[in-house]
């Protein structure tokens, strides 16, 4: 199991990306108010969010994942 984190441009932990296994067992934890982003706070009844409806967006780019993820890894040693 892998967990990444994103900092800014100072250097501060922003987010932490967990894998959906450990998201499922800690969302239980998290207050039903916390999970609810501040753009869907308007709208209580709406849907909750599906990530499949998004499935292939960037199909067409035919983007190699590992090699841009290794590209932005180079980016942030750098300016580190």
């Amino acid at each position: 199991m892998t967990i990444n984190y994103i900092y800014d441009e100072q250097g501060t932990l922003e987010y932490a990306v967990v894998p959906v296994a450990v998201w499922e067992a800690i969302k239980q934890y998290v207050p039903a108010n916390e999970l609810v982003s501040d753009i869907f706070a308007k709208n209580e009844a709406q849907k909750p969010f599906d990530p499949t409806e998004f499935r292939g967006i960037l199909s067409h780019l035919n983007l190699d994942i590992e090699q841009e993820l290794l590209d932005m890894r180079k980016g942030w040693l750098k300016n580190g």
